[in-house]
């Protein structure tokens, strides 16, 4: 029995890679510098988006990709996750559809003025984003990303602290 392959490989990949214009893309970013900083994004216990190197862009980008659900037409994503990307030096939400080999990408600093921000069916707040706002881009690879997992919950209320009256002392 053939092992499933997770990833399907659209047709247009070999187009892809080709050099444009005969030269090879500019990259912004050491490869070897980058691949510290890719991580696996979480909130509230569930993985929410990865910051990866995507391939061919050659950058570090807030990738989000639909696999085993049908594509839509608006897109979103938590604030805290848009706002920890941007922090930690991604410049694009690329967001590919598995199924169809697509891929679309917009420049994080674009969300806010494109988008809007409304509480999601499970009480979160959600930054929505039409995917007409998102120009269409090539393939984009990344590698398949485990760890480091970095939760980004919101810190809850510290708990209360009984405060001491001067000198008297405090029992436990």
């Amino acid at each position: 029995m053939r092992p499933v392959r997770m990833t399907p490989r659209p047709a247009h990949r070999g187009a892809v890679r080709k050099a444009v214009n005969g030269q090879a893309p500019v990259r912004s970013y050491s490869t070897a510098a980058l691949a510290g900083r890719q991580s696996v994004l979480r909130l509230n216990g569930r993985v929410v988006a990865k910051l990866v190197l995507a391939r061919p862009l050659g950058e570090l980008v807030l990738a989000q990709p639909y696999r085993h659900r049908p594509m839509v037409t608006t897109v979103s994503q938590h604030p805290v996750v848009l706002a920890y990307a941007s922090h930690a030096g991604a410049r694009l939400w690329v967001v590919r559809d598995d199924r169809a080999g697509r891929c679309w990408a917009i420049d994080l600093a674009a969300v806010e003025r494109v988008g809007w921000l409304r509480r999601h069916r499970d009480g979160w707040p959600e930054v929505f984003v039409p995917l007409s706002a998102f120009r269409q881009v090539g393939w984009q690879e990344w590698p398949f990303v485990v760890e480091p997992v970095i939760d980004l919950d919101e810190p809850a209320e510290p708990p209360a602290v009984q405060l001491a009256l001067p000198g008297l002392e405090v029992r436990r």
